[in-house]
């Protein structure tokens, strides 16, 4: 029954996979020399980097697919007159949707990394897979996907104006960030509210020498991100699960 939510995701993954060729032969043409990382740092080549900092570039790639993938309740609604007849309950087809495009988001996600081993390679860079590896891993896809969850969760009610959270929550969650940094009542509701910004538990955490903590929007052990990213993901799959099959048609 979710044959044709995997021709969607297919047909995404197409033109994700595409750009994500296209960038990937670009940074292997000019691969070599030097690789500056966050822009302050210049690594020769020969250098060796921890696999599990890229992460976040793969995050946001995956992040990207997500959003062409999460409004999938959504647009289903358009023709609930049909998918809803069919045989089958209706909080079982909304797994099968979120099952294929979680699994579209893992995949994007995957390839991501394979292409920034790559280019490492070319730049002859050694990616090494230090302890953090697992727990960065886990926290960028997590990353990814409770960003598809949360826009599922946020459009699975409506009509289809409503994708166009997809696109408007990304500048809302960057600002989200900035004014978590702020003092006072306002920047403290900014930080609560960023407890559902899934960008929020990939953003950096920095210590003073005194242990103060600087640039961190969330002050929650990397360690424990991961679980956390995928925990809201699972919360917001299940709100959508629960209440898309009462919508009526």
């Amino acid at each position: 029954m979710a044959y044709a939510e995997f021709l969607r995701v297919r047909t995404s993954m197409a033109w994700h996979a595409a750009i994500l060729a296209a960038i990937t032969l670009t940074l292997l043409y000019f691969a070599g020399g030097h690789v500056h990382v966050d822009g302050t740092i210049a690594m020769s080549t020969g250098s060796t980097m921890s696999f599990g900092q890229l992460a976040p570039i793969a995050m946001f790639f995956a992040a990207i697919f997500a959003s062409s993938q999460g409004t999938s309740l959504n647009r289903e609604n358009a023709m609930r007159d049909i998918s809803w007849t069919k045989p089958i309950p209706r909080s079982v087809l909304a797994l099968q949707y979120i099952a294929v495009d979680v699994a579209g988001i893992i995949v994007a996600f995957a390839l991501t990394m394979a292409a920034i081993a790559i280019v490492l390679v070319r730049a002859h860079i050694t990616p090494v897979a230090d302890p953090t590896l697992p727990i960065m891993l886990a926290l960028g896809c997590g990353v990814a996907v409770m960003w598809y969850s949360l826009i599922q969760v946020l459009t699975f009610w409506f009509a289809s104006g409503a994708r166009s959270v997809a696109g408007i929550l990304w500048p809302v969650a960057l600002l989200g960030l900035g004014l978590g940094h702020l003092d006072g009542p306002f920047g403290a509701i900014m930080r609560g509210i960023n407890v559902i910004n899934p960008l929020a538990y990939m953003s950096g955490v920095h210590f003073t020498a005194s242990g103060a903590s600087q640039d961190a929007v969330t002050t929650l052990p990397m360690e424990l991100r991961p679980l956390a990213v995928w925990l809201f993901a699972a919360l917001f799959c299940a709100i959508a699960v629960t209440l898309w099959p009462k919508k009526e048609a």
